[in-house]
């Protein structure tokens, strides 16, 4: 059986999120994802293992809500690594610590994509809803120190774009 060529498919692994951007394009952020919930473990990793074996992909995008505050991360992890395919991750690095970084090492990870959209703790955390800025730097400190790729984002709006090269 031959399989159908797509660049790149992304999951959404859970729509929990421990921010509250008010850029966020998630509808469901206001309660936090609760009413759209997120599959059962086995249906999850079904429905990964048939797209990865019915596609021929280039890589895997996983995201959320924020895609580490799913536990069963790492079984996808498991599942892309098993079928050759590279992962990328989009997060907001702020549950990411040294444990995590050093489990993400052996995958074929090809960058997490993590957002700070500023250059200080004020502008970022006023995007973001909380108290974040510390945690994500500390996250994209983790995953450097155990070798893991990390690439940067931003969403400008009118409150950083004065500072986005900042």
């Amino acid at each position: 059986m031959s399989r159908r060529r797509v660049h790149s498919i992304a999951i959404e692994l859970t729509s929990h999120c421990n921010q509250r951007c008010s850029y966020c394009y998630n509808a469901w952020r206001e309660d936090n994802g609760r009413t759209v919930g997120a599959l059962p473990h086995a249906d999850l990793l079904a429905l990964v293992h048939k797209a990865l074996r019915e596609l021929e992909l280039d890589h895997v995008t996983l995201t959320g809500g924020e895609t580490f505050a799913r536990a069963d991360v790492f079984d996808v992890l498991d599942a892309c690594r098993e079928h050759g395919v590279d992962v990328q991750i989009i997060s907001n690095g702020g549950l990411i610590d040294d444990a995590l970084a050093q489990r993400l090492r052996p995958y074929p990870i090809r960058c997490v994509q993590i957002t700070l959209n500023g250059p200080e703790a004020a502008l970022h955390e006023a995007h973001v809803g909380g108290e974040h800025f510390h945690a994500t730097l500390e996250g994209i400190r983790a995953l450097r120190r155990h070798g893991v790729p990390v690439a940067g984002c931003i969403v400008v709006t009118r409150r950083n774009a004065a500072v986005v090269g900042d």
